[in-house]
């Protein structure tokens, strides 16, 4: 999905400096504003669901979201993934 990643590109680094990279499960694609959360199914399989974040901006915050956390992919990544029900701001803010 991403043609300029190559096996001869990974580095290896220390325990510290992996702990310190931020892991995120919110992403949206280029050119798509909507905002995805990623539940994986299966990962070993690469089986997850995306599911939009049906919300406004507000309440992306207001849930404990941060905008930095939602990355960027490319839409061939986002139609890869199954789609599951949308999340509403009810459903997010109970999950506290």
């Amino acid at each position: 999905m991403y043609g300029h990643f190559r096996w001869g590109g990974i580095k290896s680094v220390d325990q510290a400096t992996l702990d310190s990279f931020k892991t995120s499960d919110t992403y949206r694609a280029q050119g798509d504003p909507r905002v995805f959360s990623l539940f994986e199914i299966n990962e070993a399989q690469g089986l997850a669901q995306k599911r939009w974040l049906n919300i406004s901006a507000n309440q992306f915050s207001g849930v404990g979201f941060e905008w930095t956390q939602v990355f960027e992919i490319n839409p061939q990544e986002r139609d890869y993934y199954q789609e599951g029900t949308p999340l509403d701001y009810n459903t997010l803010s109970a999950r506290g």
